[in-house]
Order: C-alpha cells, then sequence, then structure tokens
C-alpha cells in the first residue's frame, strides 16, 4: 500500500525547484513598488512582483501550450496572481521561509471569486537572483482546511502548515497541462449528479507494446514524486508497461482525483496479463469510502468488482488475462456517478 506521503516532506529543500530571474526583472519590480509609500507594504509589493515575473517565465517555458495573462498590478495585493489558460495561480512570495506555516488572510474566503485555483509558495532570493519553488496547494484543499477551526490563528488570518502543500513542481504543472490538453478534456472533468457518466475512447494496450501512448495515460512519475511512485505495491519490472490516469467523478466527491494504475505484461499465446489499481492523489493519504472499482465485458457482464473501505489508501481488481484484440471496461463509481475506461488488449 502506499506509504503516508508525510514521509516525504524531508525532501523540501532538496527537492526545490530554482527559478532564475533576469536583470528586466527587477527594474519591472521597481516600477511596480516605488509608487507604494509604506516602507513595509512597497518591499513586499517588490518581492511579490518578482516572484510572478519568474513564476509566469517558468510556467510558459514548462508548458508552452498556455497562455498567459499577466496581472503585475496585483503585486500590490497580499496574494499576486496570473492568469495561467483556464487557471488562475496565486503567488505568496516570503524573503525566507523559517514558518512552518503560510498566511493566508480570511478575507480571500469571503469573496470567492479572488480565490485562485492553485496556490505557489515563492522564497525570493534577492540576492542569488532566484526564486525557489517551496510548494503549491490547490483551492479544493485549502478551503477544506480552512474548515478545520485549529488553522484559524487570528480574526484575520489562517495558518496552513508547511507539510500540507505539495513539494513537487511537477505535479501542479501536469495538472495544468492535463486539464488544458484538448484531448484529455474530451473527457468530462464535471460529472452529472443525476446519472452515471460514461467515457468511449478506447485505450489500445497493444499500441502501448509499440511505445504509443494516449496523451491521457501518463508515466507514474508524471502524476507522482519520484519518492512516492516508489511506494506504490506493484511489482514493475522491464518487461511490464504501467501507466495512470486521473480520474475525477465530479461535484458528489468535491471534484476530487483518483489514479487509474494499469500494468500490463506479454504472455504466451499473445495473452497480455493486466492489473488495475486505484489510487489517491498526492493530496489525499486514504480513498473514500465506497468506491468501486469494477471489470466488466464489452457487452457490460460484470467480471470483478472491489469496493474501497475505511482508510484504504488503494483497491485494485485480482490480475487478468485476455488474448490480444479482447475488448474490456474499467469502471470508478461512487453511488449514482461513475467513469468508465474501455480498452483493447
Amino acid at each position: 500500500m502506499l506509504e503516508n506521503q508525510n514521509a516525504t516532506k524531508d525532501f523540501r529543500f532538496t527537492l526545490s525547484e530554482a527559478i532564475l530571474l533576469e536583470a528586466e526583472d527587477f527594474e519591472r519590480a521597481m516600477a511596480v513598488s516605488n509608487p507604494v509609500i509604506e516602507e513595509d507594504k512597497q518591499w513586499q509589493t517588490y518581492l511579490n512582483a518578482l516572484a510572478l515575473l519568474g513564476l509566469e517565465r517558468w510556467f510558459n517555458e514548462r508548458l508552452s501550450s498556455g497562455q498567459i495573462d499577466q496581472n503585475l498590478d496585483s503585486s500590490r495585493e497580499e496574494i499576486g496572481s496570473f492568469q495561467f489558460g483556464k487557471f488562475k495561480i496565486g503567488v505568496i512570495a516570503v524573503e525566507q521561509v523559517l514558518d512552518e506555516a503560510v498566511s493566508f488572510p480570511q478575507n480571500l474566503f469571503v469573496q470567492p471569486e479572488r480565490l485562485a485555483d492553485f496556490y505557489v509558495l515563492a522564497e525570493v532570493m534577492e540576492e542569488e537572483e532566484e526564486i525557489i519553488f517551496q510548494g503549491a496547494i490547490s483551492q479544493q484543499k485549502l478551503l477544506t482546511l480552512t474548515q478545520n477551526c485549529r488553522y484559524r490563528s487570528s480574526q484575520t488570518d489562517y495558518l496552513i502548515p508547511l507539510d500540507e502543500f505539495d513539494i513537487e513542481p511537477n505535479h501542479l504543472l501536469f495538472y495544468c497541462k492535463f486539464l488544458q490538453s484538448e484531448i484529455i478534456t474530451t473527457s468530462p472533468e464535471v460529472v452529472p449528479d443525476s446519472q452515471a457518466n460514461f467515457q468511449q475512447n478506447i485505450a489500445k494496450i497493444s499500441d502501448w507494446f509499440k511505445n504509443i501512448f494516449e496523451s491521457a495515460w501518463q508515466p507514474l512519475e508524471a502524476l507522482v514524486s519520484p519518492e512516492l511512485s516508489l511506494a506504490f505495491n506493484t511489482r514493475c519490472v522491464s518487461e511490464e508497461i504501467r501507466r495512470g490516469k486521473l480520474i475525477n467523478l465530479g461535484m458528489k466527491l468535491n471534484h476530487r482525483r483518483f489514479i487509474m494504475l494499469v500494468t500490463v505484461a506479454a504472455e504466451a499465446e499473445e495473452k497480455r496479463r493486466v492489473l488495475v489499481q486505484l489510487h489517491p492523489t498526492v493530496e489525499d493519504e486514504y480513498l473514500p469510502p465506497g468506491v468501486q472499482l469494477t471489470l466488466l465485458s464489452k457487452e457490460g457482464k460484470i467480471y470483478q468488482e472491489v469496493t474501497s473501505r475505511s482508510r484504504d489508501n488503494y483497491i485494485q481488481l485480482n490480475p487478468f488475462k485476455g488474448k490480444s484484440g479482447k475488448q474490456f471496461s474499467i469502471e470508478v463509481s461512487w453511488n449514482d456517478t461513475g467513469i468508465r475506461e474501455e480498452f483493447e488488449l
């Protein structure tokens, strides 16, 4: 089973990613901050502007498919932000990461339109002319945490522990890329509450053995950090192929995502051996109780079914085999909401 993700937090400083600043960034940050009269606020505006400029360029370099709408004026606010495609990225700029928690003003949550989809903690190293990515947190997780009174430090702020931030920058980049890909977003992100919604795109496993993959099916390392990928309880040898896909069951589960992990291996007589698991993403330690993972025939006959219990950090179907060309479906469901993935061996 998947180990507690908090075990990876010791890697926070060794895994941090540095983002280089340019001379022009300092000039623009000074131009934005100089009109601010209060000294403390002027300095914070300067840090915010540097963090925004560095992160905007970093996003643009790492995810060239997205369109950035710059919002340097937001550096005068407590938390600056910019738009990357569909997503609003909030930037929390600090001079040093000394505290074990990050402060969020409560007035953010009174005005939902001000909330960003993701928040990035950026350590601005002015003398070194770089920014250190120290972690990211999604709006969904942030809202969940703020419902807990123990995170309220005063009448004006929430203090969110650093351990709640995802320290792996590739996770944030992957979520943004995944949700903006035209091919991938043909799969519904929001599943109607009234009925199950099933996908019809077929993943051809025979192509996987030719190193040809559908865009939605990613290497496990693209979905979780290398440290966490080692903790997944599935044997993967050189003859096996392992791919994962993010699954979203919609509003009834607060848009919580899961990872469907499929491991396949060639067998004698043109058969394939298949192992299917369902894992939580790095934001959750356990699956919600009552999530079902089902194997069905092409005609819809149920072959296997397993249901998550309290504190299950993954579930899996028994390994099964089939001949090349055989079609089957894997369904992930909860109550009357579900997503079905179609496969051909």
